[in-house]
This record gives C-alpha cells, sequence and structure tokens, in this order.
C-alpha cells in the first residue's frame, strides 16, 4: 500500500468514521458513503492532493473503493510517483 493510498483511507476513516476500511472495499454501492459525505470526501481529497474533480469527470463508480480513487488521481494528473 502506497502512502496516498494511506491517506486516503484516513480521510474516509475520518469522513465516514468506520475503521478498518481496505483499498478494494465498495464506497458507495455499499452504503458506506452516501452522497453528503461522498461530497466531503472529495473536498478533502481535492484539497489535499491539489486537484479539481471537474462534474463531467466524477463518475460514482470511479470512486467506489480507495483502489479505484487512487487509479483515478494518477490518471487525472500524473501526481502520484509511488
Amino acid at each position: 500500500m502506497t502512502g496516498t493510498e494511506k491517506q486516503l483511507i484516513d480521510i474516509l476513516n475520518n469522513v465516514c468514521r468506520k475503521p478498518g476500511i481496505s483499498p478494494d472495499e465498495p464506497l458507495f454501492s455499499s452504503g458506506l458513503l452516501d452522497s453528503f459525505s461522498m461530497l466531503t470526501f472529495l473536498n478533502i481529497v481535492e484539497e489535499r492532493f491539489r486537484i479539481t474533480v471537474f462534474d463531467d469527470s466524477f463518475d460514482v463508480m470511479k470512486f467506489d473503493s480507495i483502489n479505484k480513487i487512487f487509479h483515478f488521481l494518477n490518471q487525472s494528473k500524473n501526481i502520484i510517483h509511488e
């Protein structure tokens, strides 16, 4: 697990207050995050990684696990070099 994935899990643990979330665990489709908590999570991710997730690039399925979010971050800006 990379440092970025650990940061994403820490953010998620703080937002949904559920420790022990795995990188492959479904977030939205399982109900772990609802629309409000997803927005909170995304706002923190945008601030932490200095990115902007535009409405046209947001797809719940792209953000349904830590691994998918990590992949999105890697693809969108090539900002992660771990």
